[in-house]
C-alpha cells in the first residue's frame, strides 16, 4: 500500500500550559500548517485550535484552500477507559484529487 501523506510544514503554539501527566494536564494549542501533502497534492493555509483538559479535547480544524473549504469541530472524551468522539462538519467544497 502506497503512502499517500508527503511533507507537512506548521508552525504550533501550546499556550497556559499546565501539568505534566494525564491527571492534571491543562493546554490550548494552535497551529497553522502553510503545507500539507496528500496524494502528491500541497494543500495551503490549515488552521488548528484546540483545549486539552484532562481527559477532555476541544477543538477545531479549518482548510481554505482552492480543493478543500471546510472546517470541523468536535471534542474527545474518555470516560470509564471508553472514549466518545462527537464532531460536525461544514463543506463549503472538497476535491480530493
Amino acid at each position: 500500500m502506497a503512502i499517500s501523506i508527503g511533507k507537512i510544514s506548521l508552525t504550533s503554539k501550546i499556550l497556559n500550559g499546565k501539568g505534566l501527566n494525564k491527571d492534571n494536564i491543562y493546554a490550548n494549542l494552535e497551529a497553522l500548517i502553510s503545507d500539507f501533502e496528500y496524494k502528491s497534492y500541497h494543500y495551503k493555509d490549515i488552521q488548528f485550535r484546540g483545549n486539552l483538559n484532562k481527559d477532555l479535547f476541544l477543538g477545531e480544524l479549518k482548510i481554505f484552500d482552492t480543493n478543500a473549504d471546510l472546517s470541523i469541530n468536535g471534542n474527545i472524551s474518555k470516560l470509564n477507559d471508553k472514549y466518545k468522539v462527537k464532531l460536525s462538519t461544514k463543506i463549503a467544497n472538497l476535491n480530493l484529487k
